[in-house]
């Protein structure tokens, strides 16, 4: 079952009699995955029950694409992985900036 935006994985499955969760990656053999905030939250969260499935793209025609599994990512992607982190800081300007309000 394909699932609501943002909530950190692609396809709730079951297996086995238990529920878990699928984020689908595609890439070339050169490439790289982006792995986002909230899909790192959910592999935290639920490991064993997260799987990241890559999928190979690799200019032969889609139904002979490669497919990987790798269950309960976390770890490898903390280790294999580097962080690009865009952040944003908010706060009322009057907070910031002495501003007389006469």
């Amino acid at each position: 079952m394909k699932t609501r935006e943002d909530c950190g994985y692609d396809f709730l499955s079951n297996m086995g009699g238990r529920q878990i969760e699928l984020e689908v990656k595609t890439f070339t053999l050169d490439g790289r995955i982006f792995v986002t905030a909230n899909e790192l939250r959910a592999a935290a969260e639920d490991q064993d029950g997260y799987y990241l499935i890559g999928v190979l793209d690799d200019g032969t025609a889609e139904v002979e694409w490669c497919t990987f599994i790798v269950s309960n990512p976390l770890q490898v992607l903390l280790s294999k992985g580097e962080f690009d982190i865009e952040a944003k800081l908010q706060a009322p300007a009057a907070d910031i900036f002495e501003i007389n309000k006469e």
